[in-house]
């Protein structure tokens, strides 16, 4: 085992009190090993050790959600947003709208993407992506050619995986 892993093994919430950067390290390192009950546990205990929550660490919370395939922390972190006085980036809309394509929920991303757009953020390439991914399971394929024709109209060039993803649908 490589030095860089066994520390991220060793990362309790206790390593993150000290700085926004060493929270943002830890919530990733969580995520990554799809620790998400001890990232959301760590994203909420960060005020009470006096850091400021940017949307950084609210985003590499949801991320470690995403991971985790744990859509209904993501979205309540989502959710949460405002009261931390965080206003949720592209980012947060794609990684929450990440974690519903997992589940073959492209309901959920779909509305994300609105939610998005109604806070003035354009769609990106990823948004359109998470929402694609969506279709797959249930088998939507209407679904992914709609969002495939929106990404164009949108002038987003889609990717070989949007192109693949709605063949599969």
């Amino acid at each position: 085992m490589q030095p860089a892993q066994v520390r991220a093994k060793q990362k309790t919430p206790e390593d993150a009190s000290r700085t926004p950067r060493e929270c943002a390290s830890a919530l990733t390192s969580f995520g990554k090993q799809r620790r998400w009950s001890e990232a959301v546990s760590l994203f909420y205990d960060v005020p009470k050790h006096k850091v400021r929550v940017n949307v950084i660490l609210f985003n590499a919370a949801i991320s470690a959600c995403q991971k985790a395939a744990q859509w209904q922390h993501a979205v309540d972190l989502l959710h949460a947003a405002g009261n931390f006085r965080v206003q949720p980036d592209l980012v947060s809309y794609n990684t929450a709208s990440a974690a519903f394509s997992q589940d073959g929920m492209w309901e959920h991303s779909i509305h994300l993407l609105s939610c998005a757009r109604k806070q003035a953020l354009r769609p990106d390439a990823r948004t359109f992506t998470a929402a694609v991914r969506g279709t797959i399971r249930p088998g939507r394929w209407q679904v992914a050619v709609a969002l495939l024709g929106a990404m164009m109209r949108e002038e987003i060039v889609p990717d070989s995986f949007v192109y693949t993803s709605t063949i599969s649908a």
